[in-house]
């Protein structure tokens, strides 16, 4: 019977052996990957987001949970560089100096977020010029560990730039104020209008000009435009862009029709104040606007300046209809004639009332809704008498 129980044990032993090595073995034992996917572009995750995957988990048909990745980084200015990773995994991150020697190293936490992912973020100053290399691991020792990650990189700001008042982003050289029309707009002219200006530690001013060249990059370090609230909606738009470690903005307004208006002015009538009608040219929008008083109210005191020319000191130019410089009867023909057309028109609309097709709320000149006689007294009221 004990040699039957010893026979039984070590058929189940290779069994095991033979059926088990790629799971729960794999389980049991610490994992580690071992072919880096050698990438040179982590610059693209300084103040942005980066997204990155060692390959979806297919178990039996690929390796993919053997890759990691091995990032290069040359900084463009010395400053102190966070790295901060986001996975459904956890992960690490190493960083290297160009000699091989491990400078740091994080871990994800062991909660993870509300979001169902695991974040956390490695800190390090990096010298300008020098080569540093990042590595991003899975690390939950199964080996489905593998896919999707985002990286995002961002810095203090660098010494060479003294402090933020000394740079400057542009839309069209203003800070605000500048106008797209959203017919013509796009991202591409945004970028050739801007501009930016940096005064460094030496007292050398420098600017860039996206007129001059769109690709973003002013005395040896790139300029990092984010143009995510500049898309061709109307309303007001920010623009960001980080330099050296810096972020400074400029404001622009994307509306329908910048409009080219032409006015047109109608004097007054009796009752009717004049004003000017301005119509857009390029939309057809149009409003009114500069209201002046109305005829009786720029001719009431109209036989104070009777009789006065232009060179006389109560000569007001306003009674002077015909413009010929003197205040006479030929002027206040004029004026009577302003006056019996609004009587006409108020015999017209006699006994109607508001809502009435007939209904002229300027003849209703106490505004009780009616026209009658005692809007006819007030008409009369307002004839110059001499």
């Amino acid at each position: 019977m004990k040699r039957k129980l010893t026979v039984l044990l070590a058929i189940l032993t290779m069994l095991t052996a033979v059926v088990l090595p790629r799971g729960i073995t794999a389980l049991a034992n610490s994992y580690f990957p071992t072919t880096p996917i050698e990438f040179e572009n982590l610059n693209l995750a300084l103040f942005s987001q980066l997204d990155l995957t060692t390959g979806l988990n297919n178990f039996g048909n690929n390796d993919n949970w053997k890759y990691y990745y091995r990032c290069s980084f040359i900084p463009q200015y010395s400053a102190e560089y966070t790295v901060t990773v986001s996975s459904r995994k956890k992960m690490k991150t190493e960083l290297y100096d160009s000699s091989g020697n491990l400078l740091s190293a994080s871990y994800a936490p062991e909660v993870i977020n509300d979001e169902m992912r695991y974040v956390f973020s490695n800190t390090e100053y990096l010298e300008k010029g020098e080569t540093y290399y990042y590595e991003f691991a899975f690390t939950n020792g199964y080996i489905n560990s593998c896919g999707p990650f985002s990286v995002w990189m961002t810095s203090t700001p660098s010494s060479e730039i003294p402090q933020d008042d000394y740079l400057h982003l542009y839309v069209d050289s203003k800070k605000s104020g500048t106008v797209y029309e959203l017919s013509s707009y796009s991202p591409q002219q945004l970028i050739s209008d801007l501009s930016l200006k940096a005064v460094f530690e030496d007292g050398k001013l420098y600017e860039w000009k996206g007129s001059q060249t769109q690709i973003p990059y002013l005395n040896g370090c790139d300029i990092i435009l984010d143009l995510s609230d500049c898309t061709a909606e109307t309303g007001l738009h920010t623009v960001k862009a980080h330099y050296m470690g810096y972020e400074v903005t400029a404001q622009f307004e994307i509306v329908n029709c910048i409009h080219n208006y032409t006015a047109e002015y109608y004097k007054p009538e009796w009752l009717i104040p004049g004003y000017t009608v301005y119509t857009c040219t390029k939309c057809a929008d149009s409003f009114t606007g500069d209201f002046t008083e109305t005829g009786a109210e720029l001719h009431r005191n109209f036989f104070e300046h009777f009789n006065a020319s232009k060179k006389d000191s109560d000569f007001n130019a306003a009674d002077d209809i015909n413009g010929d410089g003197y205040i006479n009867a030929r002027d206040f023909s004029k004026i009577a004639r302003m006056y019996y057309a609004a009587q006409n028109s108020m015999l017209s609309s006699f006994n109607s009332k508001r809502g009435d097709s007939d209904y002229d709320p300027y003849l209703d000149m106490n505004s009780d809704g009616y026209i009658n006689a005692r809007d006819y007294s007030a008409l009369y009221r307002t004839m110059p008498k001499p």
